[in-house]
């Protein structure tokens, strides 16, 4: 049956080569040449183009450079390449081809997004030409395009079954270079383990929710055991039944006088309740201390009322009302008076003169004349001031009208034979003019002065009589009391029965704020000092109940001892009833909880029966599929290592047993207690891996394709002859692609296949590069 090979690789701007490209016809393909000339790098092109990644780059990246995250410039790109980095391969089966290409874009190698150990820039394409890379379309699901054309779990088959890198021990002792950390997980996946895997992985979940519900159910269970135990030890022989009755009087009823007063959810409260219960009885013996302190409280509380500041402060005032209203009656016409007084006499008019009547008495109308006289005259002497003004406009307008010649006079029309005659006419009038003006502005003075000269005098008279009325007046007080009129009667009680308490009302009037406060608390004071005396019976707590839940001290004494028991009964009723019920319900529960715990535990001695034959089936399968190679792989290290046991061999050894992972082991013999690694150089672990890698290959590779990098580096001359062997024999149907940096082994390679009919190509990379630089 035929199998994929490849036929052709080009490779651009990757590790060493900026460009290379060779064709792949034969069974046998060799890289020679000297180290640092691309051998390894071919190989990682090869690994990059199928798998999408180098596992071992990223295993080495994290011990050398643990801190450094991204780099400047990509690993993977060839110094002087600037370009993308393309690997193109074309496989061929039969008359089948296809062409791959693993590329990563120049812009995606940016600095910062340089990381070694990310190989998602590294994209997948499949192209319709080997040449033509413009029929690239990008695989977006790369499992799906491996599965139908290189066959199932390829890419994680890659590593153990097409490609052994160079020195590699990973499939005998696992270095991290693989995803696998075990020789069995390594190549376990090689059999057909899906469905069985898939049941042990669903046990596994199913033994961790099983564990989890175990522990909540165990935590529940540890729970309701202690609710029980405490409940049972809070049961008591139920009392008599006693009827509800309400203790207390306050309009809102506390919670433990309450027809219900406990819950399911509020056990917890029954011990506050009964504490509540039993301070009754302290209050009903203290009723009369009880009835005192409420008479403190109430009056404590009265002297920080606005009624008790306004008392202290207005009671001693409200007489002074009547007589303060009286000389703000007396003080507005003196006030309007003395206002008029204050005008200037030039603006002062009729209108502005009845408030000064009472004054003036028989002198008013004297003055009444003269303001009115004065008044007349400022109006004469504003229309004379206006004609004045007007005459000299025209004057103005006569004399440029002359100057045009003009003899008529544009006032009368009079006809002017000489210019100067109608001029002097103009200055004449204007002349008359300006000496009424004279005369009566004189006039007008002597007016005004006699009307200042009296305004003075009646402010001189009114302002003594001002002051009088000012001493004995209080604006801001007369405006208090009348705000608080209306609590005239109930300040004057109140400051009444502070009298009776021998206290005597501040006299002053206090304006300002500090001084009101003092007055205000200087009574306060007094008054405390007179309450009653207080003793040390009633406790604080005793009294915030008490205020909390009756009206008066009154209430107290209608409580006897008798009601206070009935009450304490009724509580301890309530709370035995819900504990009862309680108990019961947890003990339901308890109970659910333990058939659960049962079940859960009967669960689990199923699932871990289930597991161990499960595990067993899975080790029987392993074995007996690993039995198909075992045989190979006895042949291969016995060809491999004829220099230990005399070429006998080694023997492929998996336990049986239930345990989940059995491990895989090779003995130099049967019933050897060591693994044959621990006792091997590390020339032989290699060439052992390449028998175990040879083995895997023959029995499960569905690709013809086999990838070796430098396997014969550890070798002697006749483990080579052997490798040789079974290569052309065991491997005749596969196309190996190997390297050496010894020519004189590519040299018999080469020779040994030619003798097995076998096609072969040698590739020598130093050489190759010579021809390029050449060229």
């Amino acid at each position: 049956m035929n199998k994929w090979r490849i036929d052709r690789l080009k490779i651009n701007g990757f590790k060493v080569f900026s460009s290379f490209e060779d064709q792949y016809k034969n069974d046998l393909i060799i890289y020679d040449g000297p180290n640092g000339f691309g051998k390894t790098s071919l190989f990682d092109a090869k690994q990059l183009l199928f798998r999408g990644q180098l596992p071992r780059i990223a295993a080495r990246l994290k011990p050398v450079t643990p801190n450094k995250h991204s780099f400047k410039t990509n690993l993977y790109r060839h110094n002087d390449h600037q370009g993308d980095i393309c690997i193109v391969a074309e496989l061929i089966k039969g008359d089948q081809s296809l062409c791959i290409m693993r590329k990563a874009d120049a812009e995606d190698m940016k600095a910062k997004n340089n990381k070694p150990s990310d190989f998602s820039i590294f994209k997948l394409y499949q192209l319709s030409d080997f040449n033509d890379w413009s029929t690239a379309k990008e695989v977006k699901d790369e499992a799906t395009f491996w599965r139908q054309h290189l066959g199932d779990n390829f890419q994680k088959n890659f590593d153990v079954l097409n490609y052994l890198q160079q020195d590699s021990k990973a499939l005998i002792i696992p270095d991290g270079c693989c995803e696998e950390t075990t020789r069995t997980k390594q190549i376990e996946h090689l059999i057909n383990l899906d469905e069985l895997n898939a049941r042990l992985n669903n046990l596994i979940k199913m033994k961790d929710a099983q564990k989890k519900a175990w522990k909540q159910e165990s935590e529940v269970h540890s729970s309701l055991k202690s609710e029980i135990e405490r409940l049972k030890q809070q049961l008591s022989v139920p009392g008599k039944v006693i009827q509800y009755s309400r203790l207390t009087t306050s309009d809102s009823v506390p919670v433990w006088d309450s027809e219900t007063p406990l819950t399911a959810q509020r056990l917890a409260d029954y011990p506050n309740h009964i504490a509540s219960v039993n301070l009754i009885k302290t209050l009903v013996n203290q009723s009369d201390e009880i009835a005192l302190r409420d008479r403190n409280r109430k009056k404590s509380a009265f002297l920080n009322t606005d009624e008790f500041a306004l008392a202290v402060r207005l009671a001693n005032h409200f007489e002074k009302l009547k007589p303060l209203r009286d000389l703000r009656e007396q003080r507005k016409p003196l006030l309007q008076a003395i206002a008029v007084t204050k005008k200037n006499a030039t603006d002062l008019k009729e209108v502005d003169l009845p408030p000064l009547k009472k004054t003036l008495s028989n002198d008013y109308d004297d003055f009444s004349t003269l303001v009115k006289q004065k008044s007349q005259f400022q109006t004469y002497q504003n229309t004379i001031g206006d004609a004045k003004t007007k005459i000299l406009e025209v004057r103005n307008k006569l004399i440029k009208s002359i100057r045009n010649n003009e003899s008529s006079c544009s006032l009368c029309g009079f006809d002017y034979d000489d210019h100067q005659l109608l001029i002097d006419a103009i200055n004449v009038r204007t002349q008359q003019i300006e000496t009424e003006l004279d005369q009566n502005g004189k006039k007008l003075s002597e007016l005004v002065r006699k009307i200042n000269l009296t305004l003075h005098e009646i402010s001189l008279k009114l302002q003594p009589q001002l002051e009088k009325v000012d001493a004995e007046f209080n604006l801001k007080l007369l405006e208090e009391l009348e705000t608080h009129e209306h609590q005239a009667n109930r300040l004057l009680k109140i400051a009444e029965r502070v009298r009776q308490l021998n206290i005597l009302l501040p006299k002053e009037y206090a304006e300002t704020i500090e001084k009101q406060n003092e007055q205000i608390e200087s009574v306060r004071q007094q008054i405390q000092r007179s309450f009653e005396q207080e003793n040390d019976t009633v406790t604080e707590k005793a009294l915030a109940l008490y205020y909390g839940a009756f009206k008066s001290p009154e209430d107290l004494k209608l409580i006897t001892s008798e009601t206070i028991e009935d009450k304490l009964s009724y509580i301890g009723n309530e709370f035995n009833n819900l504990i009862s019920r309680a108990h019961q319900s947890k003990l339901k529960a308890f109970n659910k909880s333990n058939a659960r715990l049962q079940v859960i535990s009967e669960i689990e001695s199923k699932l871990k029966n289930t597991e161990q034959k499960l595990n067993l089936a899975r080790n029987t399968y392993i074995n007996q599929t690993l039995g198909e190679i075992e045989l190979l792989f006895h042949i291969y290290t016995g060809r491999l290592l004829q220099n230990m046991q005399s070429g006998l061999g080694i023997f492929l050894v998996r336990a049986d047993g239930t345990q989940k992972d059995t491990p895989l082991q090779f003995k130099t013999a049967r019933g050897n207690e060591h693994d044959a690694a621990l006792s091997m150089s590390s020339g032989q672990i290699s060439a052992l891996a390449l028998a175990l890698f040879l083995a895997l290959n023959k029995k499960y590779a569905k690709t013809a394709f086999v990838f070796i990098d430098d396997p014969t580096q550890c070798m002697d001359e006749i483990n080579i002859a052997s490798l040789s062997d079974l290569l052309r024999v065991e491997l005749r149907d596969r196309q190996v692609i190997m390297s050496t940096h010894e020519q004189d082994i590519a040299n018999y390679l080469i020779y040994r296949y030619s003798k097995a009919g076998l096609s072969n190509q040698k590739i020598n990379l130093l050489e190759k590069h010579r021809a390029k630089s050449m060229g």
